[in-house]
């Protein structure tokens, strides 16, 4: 299977780039075998989730590939639509997929290319559980951890463990756990950057760049469509999806001290009516905007939201909503 799906890239790569496959010269060999192996890892990945017995196989964001990529979104999530249009979605862009079928259920500008800020989290979330030195490594916050941003959860000095960086990280939105969590990799903050950026290249996303791992930068970029499979991806996780579902924790500053975060995502234990939240993460820089991504249920079909580029903190979240009690409602 595994081998199938390799096989099944590279003849994208052909069909995207030309049969001369020119892409080996531009991008160089090893790239492409970096390319390959990240991708064979997400596999792996992705099917001991599945065979976990912990979701539904049929859950898994299906990649529909009918041909040569005009738009690279239209490829990896699902067919356009005409949405309905008396709904707009107060945001720059915005989508609603089904996540069995790969869907698009609407969309407004969701493969215009913004920034995602802390979004960014997930794809670094996931290269972090790959890299796991494991969750009870203890590690002391450096004061070169420290970004700019809101008033970060751990001090210079003190001592925590990955579990609890991973949390403060998905959680609070904490920007110093990020960097906190890429030291405990052992990689550089450029190496680990090149493995979220290899991350999307192995998902087909070819509007989605990073330049940094907590989503400070303006430059970290994608779709409303891409960010909804690299997302669908980072919820399928198992520790990603416990940690976004915690409203609030208590961080442990070995050896004793308690220091308790709360969730960035309003919509956590918020009033949806009968629909049911499996995950999100918010985002918000200048240049993006407020941003949330969610993944949703009605107890009969699960979706995945995307708002890019809303005005306010509220709006972010009563957009989501407002999209997601327009579709319920019109299917039920």
């Amino acid at each position: 299977m595994i081998s199938t799906l390799l096989i099944s890239f590279v003849s994208l790569l052909q069909i995207t780039f030309g049969h001369n496959f020119f892409l080996a010269s531009a991008l160089d060999r090893y790239f492409i075998n970096t390319t390959m192996a990240s991708m064979e890892h997400l596999v792996q990945d992705q099917l001991a989730v599945l065979r976990s017995g912990a979701l539904d196989p049929n859950s898994a964001l299906p990649i529909p590939h009918k041909g040569p990529w005009k738009v690279a979104a239209s490829a990896v999530a699902g067919e356009k639509i005409s949405s309905e249009p008396e709904l707009v979605i107060e945001a720059t862009s915005a989508i609603l997929i089904d996540t069995q079928t790969g869907a698009r259920l609407f969309e407004q500008n969701a493969d215009y290319q913004h920034a995602i800020a802390s979004i960014s989290k997930l794809m670094a979330a996931l290269v972090f559980v790959d890299n796991n030195p494991g969750w009870e490594t203890v590690y002391t916050v450096r004061a070169t951890d420290a970004r700019p941003g809101a008033t970060p959860n751990i001090k210079a000095g003190e001592r925590i463990t990955a579990r609890d960086l991973f949390y403060d990280a998905l959680v609070a939105s904490d920007n110093a756990a990020i960097i906190a969590l890429v030291n405990l990799t052992g990689l550089s903050e450029e190496q680990f950057v090149d493995r979220m950026n290899q991350r999307a290249v192995s998902m087909g996303l070819v509007e989605t760049v990073f330049t940094d791992p907590t989503g400070l930068s303006s430059g970290n970029v994608s779709t409303a469509a891409e960010v909804s499979v690299f997302a669908r991806q980072a919820f399928l996780h198992s520790d990603i999806r416990a940690a976004v579902l915690t409203k609030g924790y208590d961080l442990t500053l070995l050896p004793d001290t308690k220091r308790r975060i709360y969730s960035t995502d309003d919509l956590l234990g918020g009033d949806l009516g009968t629909i049911e939240i499996l995950g999100g993460k918010t985002g918000y820089v200048d240049k993006a905007g407020y941003c949330f991504v969610g993944n949703f249920s009605n107890h009969e079909q699960e979706v995945i939201s995307v708002v890019l580029g809303a005005g306010t903190i509220k709006a972010r979240f009563s957009e989501t909503a407002k999209l997601l009690h327009w579709y319920f409602k019109d299917t039920n």
